[in-house]
Order: structure tokens, then sequence, then C-alpha cells
């Protein structure tokens, strides 16, 4: 595909932002496909729509992505008919280098596919009308919006969490590794898409998405998406085939493509990789607690009984809450506190108590010169499992604020290829392993 899409201009892709270009590209290849349809009889038959699934159907293409097309027919046709038509539309796309893949489904058939394969059912939720009649497509929506089965809220949630923690066991997690998977590891655009997904099925029941998910948050998810899918499109073209592994050997090419100019304190591709763990980051931890809620509340993880902590933090499906919003304004402190509980017990930061920390967070919060928050931090230190507290402040910016230097470490890189990590979670993870070697000591001793 790329051979064709550099006679379009695709150096001037670089210039826009991540949707744009996706879309850009979207567009281009729908203008071939509908091409190649006015240019066939095929255009006089009333009774068949080619739909774009996934990827294609929500107009998120890099250039050497798949084209994922659904040939609706509304009867089932002979073998000779349907030969007919995949020898129109799909012989012309291979041999002009697109990576198209193509189903040829009745309607009735499409259904009972959706109800047995969930990766079918998710690339339905993107679907889009390109060309033919509008008519069984139509018809398709409707029946799929009235259909319980599919859109039983429980069940879908359950496979999506299934598939979500298999895809990022396989895959690692994007916001720390060296050489991070941008689509399926964990942070990564595949993350994005299960929010999206879960907020379309929610939506039909009229589930309060924004409880969960609320605006500002989800604008700082779709920002780092629109990085990340700007970051997946180049790499694509540079690799010069369809690659979402971001190998060492890419990664100076990516950053001086992107933008990123050396500075005092490190190399352009250094500064490149800082901003694209910390957009990784973002979108790993705001669509692990969209899931993570959802779970607790659609009943689908066991979760330890609601209860008061104190007089300040309560407990509920799992997830610590501040008991009345405003506190933390007069006792930042809290916010210590809150890691301080997270590292003794299990539990995860509530939607609405990460919000209240980000808006403290964003209006100016003096917790270096505050004597119980240092108290509560060197109680973090010294809890059973570290790691879990300072991984949470890593991921909302409390770092930055407590101990200002961090910043210098935060996402931070050291371009060879000796170092796994970056910086500030090899960081974590040194006191966490400090942690675990005196417990074993103290244990061993005994």
């Amino acid at each position: 595909m790329l051979k064709n899409l550099k006679s379009m201009g695709l150096a001037e892709y670089s210039r826009l932002s991540g949707s744009d270009m996706v879309r850009e590209l979207t567009k281009r290849t729908d203008s071939e496909i509908i091409s190649l349809f006015e240019a066939h009889t095929l255009r006089h038959e009333k009774r068949w729509a080619l739909i774009a699934l996934g990827g294609y159907g929500r107009s998120d293409l890099c250039p050497y992505s798949d084209l994922d097309l659904l040939l609706l027919i509304e009867n089932r046709k002979s073998r000779a008919e349907i030969e007919s038509i995949v020898e129109a539309m799909l012989y012309p796309l291979w041999d002009k280098g697109f990576n198209a893949s193509y189903s040829v489904r009745t309607i009735k058939e499409t259904l009972k596919d959706a109800k047995r394969d969930f990766f079918f059912r998710t690339s339905l939720i993107d679907m889009r009308f390109i060309c033919g009649s509008d008519l069984p497509f139509k018809e398709l929506n409707k029946v799929l919006e009235k259909n319980r089965a599919l859109n039983n809220t429980r069940r879908f949630m359950s496979d999506l969490l299934f598939h979500t923690r298999m895809r990022q066991e396989k895959y690692g997690d994007v916001s720390y590794i060296l050489e991070p998977d941008i689509k399926d590891g964990h942070g990564g655009l595949r993350d994005y898409h299960a929010v999206a997904w879960a907020s379309c099925i929610l939506s039909h029941g009229g589930f309060p998405i924004s409880d969960i998910l609320p605006i500002n948050e989800r604008h700082r998810l779709d920002d780092a998406y629109d990085f990340m899918v700007k970051t997946r499109f180049m790499l694509h073209e540079l690799s010069g085939r369809k690659n979402d592994r971001m190998y060492l050997e890419y990664q100076e090419a990516l950053a001086e493509n992107l933008g990123f100019k050396e500075g005092n304190a490190e190399s352009g591709v250094e500064a490149f990789m800082r901003h694209f763990y910390k957009m990784a980051l973002t979108i790993r931890s705001l669509s692990d607690d969209f899931l993570l809620s959802l779970a607790h509340m659609l009943g689908l993880i066991k979760s330890p009984p609601n209860r008061l902590i104190d007089n300040h933090f309560q407990v509920f499906s799992g997830q610590l809450a501040f008991r009345h919003s405003k506190v933390l304004e007069s006792r930042p402190h809290l916010i210590m506190h809150a890691f301080e509980l997270i590292s003794q017990k299990d539990y995860t930061l509530s939607p609405s108590a990460r919000s209240d920390i980000r808006d403290l967070l964003v209006k100016g919060c003096d917790l270096r010169h505050n004597t119980l928050a240092h108290e509560a931090f060197f109680r973090v230190l010294l809890s059973q499992d570290p790691g879990r507290g300072l991984t949470g402040m890593l991921e909302l910016g409390i770092f930055e604020c407590f101990i200002p230097e961090f910043e210098t470490i935060k996402g931070r890189t050291i371009f060879d290829l000796y170092h796994t990590y970056t910086v500030d979670i090899h960081s974590i993870n040194t006191i966490t392993e400090l942690k675990r070697l005196e417990h074993n000591e103290v244990t061993c001793s005994r």
C-alpha cells in the first residue's frame, strides 16, 4: 500500500495529527474501493453492501493495516456469483498492494458468527458502510441493536476482560519496556479500543460512563491515543511493512520524523521515548481503571465488603475513595496517606479519587513542605509492598510535585541494548527488590 500512498503525498502526513493521518488514509482508501465499484456492473446490484470492519471501519488505517471487509448479501448466492464479486472488487485491491481480507455473509450468518466469535463481535462495533446498497447495512444495524444476546453487558464485559488480560500478558507493558508493541501491548492502542468498545455496549443501556471516565480524563485518553496512532503510522512507513513493534533500529528515525530535537539533558530519541512512555502510561492507567471499575460495578470481580476506614476514606467495590471530595483542599497530605493504604491493602483508587487528586495537583499543591505527607511517604517506602503505592504515585504525577527532581527521570530511557526499563520504573523496582531482600533476610534469621 505504501508505494501507492507516496504518490498521494505521504510526506505531507507528518504535519497532521495522528487522527487526521489515519482518517485521511481511510478516505483515500474508500475512494479507491468506490472507484472499483463504480467501474463495474456491480453498481446495479441492489441486494448487497460492502462494509468496513475493525480498524478500517473506525477510520483508523495505517499504511500497512489490514482492510477487513464484509460483503453483506441479502440472500445466499451461488459460488459463481460470489467469485464474480470478489474478482471484481478484491483482485484489483490486492494488485495495488492493499492487505485486504474479506468474508461473505448474510445478516443471519453475521449474527450467528458474532455470537460465537468475540473478535468478530468487536469488529462489528466499528463497522462502516462503504458502497453497494445501504439497505442490508441498515437492516444489520437494526438487528444488532435489538439483539439481547449480543448486547448482554455482563457477558460482553466478561469476555472483554478475559481477552484483554490474555493480550497484555502476551505482549507486555508498553509504558516501560525497551521495544514496546504499540498496538497490542499493555498501554497500547488496543487498550484504548477496549474502552471504546465497552463504552459503546454500555451506552445502549444508558450506563453512566461519565461517572467512571470523567470528560477531562477522556480528553487525556484521546490525546494519548492521537500520539500513539501517529507513531504507529510513521513506524509502518519506516518499516515498509505491517509492524507494530517499535524496535531500536526505528526509534531514532521516529524521533526525527516526529520532530523531537536534541536538548541539553537528552538526545532527540530519548526525548521522544520519554514522551511516548508518558502517553502509554496514560492509556494504561486510565483504561485499567475504567475496566476495573466496570468489572466491580457489574459484579464480575468479587469485591471486599464496602466499609468506612476512618473519617476520610471509604472502600466501595474494592476501590479506595475519599469520603468527602473537598477534604484534600484543607488536608493535602491525605493524598500520600491514600497510597500508604494502597501499599498495605489490595486496593485500587476509585475514578473519583483519581480525579480529585489530579484537580488538586493542577491547582497547585505543596506536598514538599508538608510534614504529614513526608511521614506518610516514608510509611509507603517501609510497607510490605511499596511498589504498588509508588507506581500509583508515578501514574498520577505525584512524584513531580513531591520530589521535583523526579521529573528528570520520569519516562527517561537509556538508549542502549542493556537497559530494559525506563529509569523511573527501574528506581521503583529497586526499592521493591530491596524490600523483598529485607523480608527474606528477616525470615531466614528466624
